[in-house]
């Protein structure tokens, strides 16, 4: 009886170090990927910053009438040119 017990701790030993050996390894993979995640995730919003930041300016006002002097295409329209069109409030009409 104490030969098999004696053979079994024998055999399990072995067994026990290479799982602890495994999770090891384990453990330290998975701290590198998530080291390279956490890097690549710090680059991405470092991107989304930017292109936030290049979304605003381009959007701003300043920007835009800037951005259209330099065409011909966009003129600014003389107020005397401008012709307003305001419905009848007191007659219907159909067609």
């Amino acid at each position: 009886m104490k030969r098999i017990i004696l053979i079994a701790v024998a055999c399990i030993l072995p067994l026990a170090f290479f799982a602890v050996i495994w999770q090891t390894v384990q453990y330290h993979m998975l701290v590198s990927s998530i080291q390279e995640l956490e890097v690549q995730q710090a680059k991405l919003i470092e991107i989304l910053y930017m292109q936030e930041i290049s979304k605003s300016i381009v959007s701003s006002r300043a920007r835009i009438d800037t951005h259209t002097q330099t065409f011909d295409v966009y003129t600014t329209i003389d107020p005397s040119r401008m012709i307003r069109i305001v419905p009848s409030v007191n007659k219907k009409n159909d067609g």
